[in-house]
């Protein structure tokens, strides 16, 4: 059942942006046919995650959270239960593990990214846990972002690729993360 949510999924999102020929540099749109379909194919791709989670009882909260307009996967609901669970590598994985341990609020993006809702000070980041220079904290300028929207930055690891994508410093009402001696280790 979920490799056929999966596929249909993904054959959604395949032609949500058909390839056509158009001169270079032109947009190339869907047309209304093509929008309409593909949010049909989703709605029933969603409708028969929403049904799964419902049917496994344990989930039921975050079926309830889908018909609210998130999604979950079965792998950030593992996370989001397990609160000892890391996805980052090595480098980031005090990082995120101390930031769990403090309780603030994280969530798994996709394999080895994971959004923390915080603001972080990368300096007392740096000398807390003695990060190697392949973490780099980047505050790109918010291009694209939803009107309204938090700014985000992110810890990056070079070697790795994982990241944690947390609140810009701008945001002046998120909270900070400070870390605090001793650190949790991730199971």
């Amino acid at each position: 059942m979920v490799g056929s949510i999966a596929t249909g999924a993904a054959a959604a999102a395949a032609r949500l942006w058909p390839r056509r020929s158009a001169p270079r540099g032109a947009p190339v749109l869907p047309s209304e046919a093509d929008v309409l379909r593909d949010r049909r194919e989703f709605e029933a791709v969603r409708a028969a995650r929403i049904a799964c989670l419902d049917a496994q009882g344990a989930s039921r909260a975050y079926a309830d959270r889908m018909r609210d307009g998130e999604w979950w996967t079965d792998d950030q609901i593992a996370y989001d239960r397990d609160p000892r669970a890391c996805a980052t590598c090595a480098d980031l994985r005090p990082i995120e593990g101390a930031m769990r341990a403090a309780g603030v609020p994280a969530r798994l993006i996709d394999g080895r990214v994971v959004f923390a809702d915080c603001r972080v000070d990368f300096g007392a980041l740096r000398d807390a846990f003695a990060l190697s220079d392949r973490v780099q904290y980047l505050e790109p300028y918010p291009v694209n972002r939803w009107p309204g929207g938090p700014v985000r930055a992110r810890l990056r690891c070079l070697s790795h690729g994982s990241q944690i994508v947390v609140l810009h410093t701008s945001e002046a009402d998120a909270p900070l993360f400070a870390p605090a001696a001793p650190f949790r280790r991730c199971a």
